[in-house]
């Protein structure tokens, strides 16, 4: 074999081709100096070729290409050594060239035969160029829907790329930040950001393209940005990521709270007044209940007293007048405490616990004392659940109570049943008393409203406007089912879980 490849290079046996045959210069120089030319073009076309594939690694049927600048680098060879022949008689080295010529030929021919059809089926240059056309005027179209989405978005709404630079900006965004559209595009996003910021920006930003996501900025704090008259703006923002062009964009939702912060401080100002009245209230109520009750208290002793040392000479009508002195007493206390229990209505509830419901009627039954005769019946299974226990007793109390001390009748009956709902559960006091005329549903439920005269029915009239105050507290609410001779159903929802 290395006998074979020294011989290649033998040229003893042949002459030189200027030698073979009757040459005339121009004869001789026209194949010389065409052969270089060939081999010229045939060294450029595969350097190109080579340069192509390398920097398109994308191309379809890389092999073939290659294969071709086999093929053509080959070709060229051989013309050179046709040329040089003239000179150097390497025959052998011809023979061989031209050999290895013929076996990438070949190559090229055999790998061409199957990848034949797939080259076919490719599209022609009209049709690439067509779907090319459409591809990018589909792309305008998308972008300029884009920029109209944006444009009429009622947020601001800044587009950023990955080094900072303000690629765009809507005209809700000009309005918070008082800028122009002009003097926003091309500027670096720090110029929106109020300047006590402005040092670790870069950093949080630079921080943030290295893991882009679709989130709120700054969770959990206060932000601000920066108008073009200096002051700061409180915004909310929202960041997306999105991918153009090869480019990492970032899309800011930006959303100028000026005006709810604004509320937010009045509702502060409004509920620390709320809370410094309702406390005022609390101190004004406990003070007329225990202030006033203590006259009162004494009234009422003293007109006992009369009574008990004048007894013998005191007339049977300064007798009842002294009575009636002792009952108004006992009225404006009653009244007193009913105010008091009104004021913290839905305030005070106490902790919540387990409730039996089934046995919490059963001992205020117990404690109202109802006549012999009086049937009170309770529905099987009443809910047992987690609540308030002090409402919700005060609630039933004064239904059952109302439905005994209003019923014109000692045997009369009370039904107290319940139904469910998804999150309430609504209970119901239903009597066969005298009724309520649907004139008064309403009035009912006032402060001091009563249907009966005082002296007839002793109360202060509060007793159903504690029950709505505190139904309503708590989320739930009452409502009255009567006519005159059908008796009352009263009925209250009340939730099953409570928030405190």
């Amino acid at each position: 074999m290395i006998g074979f490849f020294r011989d290649l290079f033998d040229t003893s046996d042949f002459p030189a081709r200027w030698h073979c045959g009757n040459w005339t210069a121009p004869h001789g120089w026209l194949h010389v100096v065409s052969d270089v030319a060939i081999w010229g073009a045939y060294m450029a076309i595969p350097a190109t070729l080579a340069f192509f594939i390398l920097k398109r690694r994308d191309i379809p049927f890389l092999p073939i290409f290659w294969l071709f600048v086999a093929f053509i680098f080959s070709c060229g060879t051989s013309h050179l050594v046709e040329a040089g022949i003239f000179w150097w008689p390497a025959y052998r080295l011809s023979g061989a060239v031209k050999l290895a010529t013929a076996a990438v030929s070949w190559a090229t021919v055999f790998a061409l035969i199957p990848v034949l059809p797939r080259a076919l089926a490719l599209p022609g240059l009209g049709a690439v160029n067509n779907e090319l056309q459409q591809a990018l005027e589909s792309a305008q179209q998308s972008e300029a829907r884009l920029r109209q989405v944006i444009e009429a978005a009622p947020n601001g709404m800044i587009m950023v790329d990955e080094r900072g630079t303000i690629v765009l900006a809507n005209t809700a965004a000009t309005e918070i930040f008082g800028y122009a559209r002009e003097e926003l595009v091309g500027q670096s996003i720090e110029l929106l950001v109020p300047e006590r910021f402005q040092g670790g920006h870069p950093d949080h930003r630079a921080a943030y393209m290295q893991q882009p996501e679709a989130r709120p900025m700054g969770h959990g704090r206060d932000l601000y940005g920066r108008h073009r008259d200096g002051r700061e703006v409180p915004v909310e923002i929202g960041l997306n990521p999105l991918a153009y062009d090869d480019d990492q964009l970032v899309l800011a939702s930006v959303v100028d709270i000026t005006e709810r912060k604004l509320s937010e401080e009045m509702l502060a100002g409004y509920t620390g007044e709320l809370e410094l009245r309702n406390r005022d209230l609390d101190q004004f109520a406990y003070v007329a209940s225990h202030d006033l009750r203590s006259p009162l208290e004494a009234i009422q002793k003293l007109a006992v007293w009369i009574t008990e040392d004048a007894a013998e000479h005191l007339p049977e009508g300064s007798r009842r007048h002294l009575e009636l002195i002792g009952q108004r007493a006992q009225r404006l206390k009653n009244l007193l405490d009913d105010l008091l229990q009104y004021s913290r209505a839905g305030r005070q509830g106490g902790e919540s616990g387990l409730v039996d419901t089934g046995d919490l009627v059963a001992q205020i039954v117990s404690d109202l004392n109802p006549p012999p005769e009086f049937e009170i019946a309770v529905a099987d299974g009443m809910p047992v659940f987690d609540t308030l226990r002090t409402p919700l007793r005060h609630i039933f109390q004064n239904l059952i109570g109302n439905a005994i001390k209003h019923h014109e009748r000692t045997n009369g009956r009370i039904e107290i049943g319940y139904s469910e709902e998804a999150d309430y559960y609504t209970f119901s006091v239903r009597d066969d008393g005298p009724g309520i005329d649907p004139a008064y549903h309403d009035r009912i439920f006032g402060m001091f409203e009563t249907l009966r005269p005082r002296d007839e029915v002793e109360g202060s009239g509060m007793g159903l406007a504690i029950i709505k105050k505190l139904a309503g507290a708590y989320g739930g609410d009452i409502t009255l089912e009567s006519a005159p001779g059908a008796g009352s159903t009263f009925r209250f929802r009340w939730p099953r879980r409570i928030s405190k």
